[in-house]
């Protein structure tokens, strides 16, 4: 009969789970950074957020 031992998970979790923290957070600071970039060129381009997905479309 085998003994299993079972290793206790570090307070960080997996490498795994650390990287998708990671990613989620600078997918969440592109993000962010993009929005803040369409409102200035909105505001700089003087139209409003009907014109302005007019005319990316």
């Amino acid at each position: 009969m085998a003994t299993i031992i079972w290793k206790k998970a570090r307070p960080g979790g997996t490498s795994k789970s650390r990287y998708k923290a990671r990613r989620g957070q600078m997918q969440a600071l592109l993000a962010q950074e993009e929005q803040l970039a369409r409102r200035v060129s909105r505001l700089l381009a003087g139209c409003s957020l009907r014109v302005m997905k007019a005319v990316s479309e």
